[in-house]
């Protein structure tokens, strides 16, 4: 009922009839003439092979989809977990329909770059450690957010695991020269 109550192309205007058909936009569910949008396949999975579905959607709505595309790619490049954060949260919450394989990525990456950070500041809390406890508390620790990242299939950066054996052989010399 909502495509024959469309009279018009939202776009430009342009009255719907046997020549100038209506085009769905997936994006904003409104319709527009062929001048208005843009068909083109897309990938239904992540681990998808091919492009296996049509899409319609209007230029507006393709401008934005491809504008939150480069920005999430120019977002991944700086390998920052706080500027992929906000690129990722940007897209996320307002519904923006990237390309699926792009977007596993970000997450990936996100998930990445949130566990390499927490294992940094952790690291940098337990610079100095007086009691006994605190520094076996704090080895544990340490192996439980390794364990934890590896447990969410996190590929953890090399450099990152060996800042933790360092401060973890840090942390067990310091308790054995104390106690």
């Amino acid at each position: 009922m909502k495509a024959i109550n469309t009279k018009n192309c939202v776009g430009c205007k342009s009255k719907f009839d046997f020549k100038n058909i209506r085009y769905y936009c997936e994006s904003c569910s409104r319709f527009f003439c062929i001048g208005c949008s843009t068909s083109q396949w897309v990938y239904e999975a992540f681990d998808s092979e091919e492009r296996e579905r049509p899409v319609c959607r209007c230029n507006n709505c393709l401008g934005k989809i491809k504008k939150s595309e480069e920005d999430m790619a120019n977002a991944m490049k700086t390998m920052d977990f706080h500027v992929v954060d906000k690129a990722l949260k940007a897209i996320l919450e307002n519904k923006i329909d990237i390309d699926v394989k792009l977007l596993h990525s970000a997450k990936v990456m996100h998930l990445k770059l949130d566990k390499e950070l927490d294992l940094r500041n952790f690291i940098k809390s337990v610079d100095h450690v007086d009691d006994y406890k605190t520094i076996l508390k704090s080895v544990k620790i340490l192996n439980d957010k390794v364990e934890d990242a590896r447990n969410l299939s996190v590929d953890l950066d090399v450099g990152i695991i060996q800042s933790v054996n360092q401060c973890t052989s840090r942390l067990i010399s310091e308790r054995n020269l104390r106690f």
